[in-house]
């Protein structure tokens, strides 16, 4: 850890000392390179920094930004600026609000989707008995 007590505090994975000049450089690179209305926002929330997708959010329409699950380090960026692409073309091809923040939570958040697999007693038993009557 550095002995600068004034480097910030990156949300992600931590404190990044000199690494952080690194990241506001490449942010400052990359940013341009998000397609138009979804872009890339370095967000200050107390002493840490988050970076967060910014777009019209339907169905309001108002731009806000959004969690994208993105580190604050130049691959964070970059990955940033590919989940930006992929959101600006979501935005144009998928027509329902539900159906876009479903997309979004499984390709931009990487949320699984749990199955309910659990089955009763009954049904447990009752395939135990069909197997063993099958012979």
């Amino acid at each position: 850890m550095s002995n600068d007590i004034n480097t910030p505090t990156v949300g992600g994975k931590g404190n990044y000392d000199d690494g952080y000049s690194r990241f506001v450089k490449a942010y400052q690179e990359f940013k341009r390179e998000c397609p138009k209305g979804v872009t890339l926002k370095l967000q200050k929330t107390g002493a840490r920094y988050n970076l967060l997708l910014q777009f019209k959010q339907p169905p309001t329409g108002k731009r806000l930004p959004k969690t994208a699950n993105l580190e604050c380090t130049p691959q964070g960026v970059i990955d940033g600026v590919k989940k930006a692409k992929l959101v600006s073309e979501a935005l144009g091809t998928i027509t329902s609000a539900s159906e876009f923040w479903d997309w979004y939570d499984a390709t931009i958040l990487g949320k699984n989707q749990i199955e309910d697999n659990l089955i009763a007693y009954r049904e447990i038993f009752q395939q135990l008995e069909d197997e063993y009557f099958a012979g």
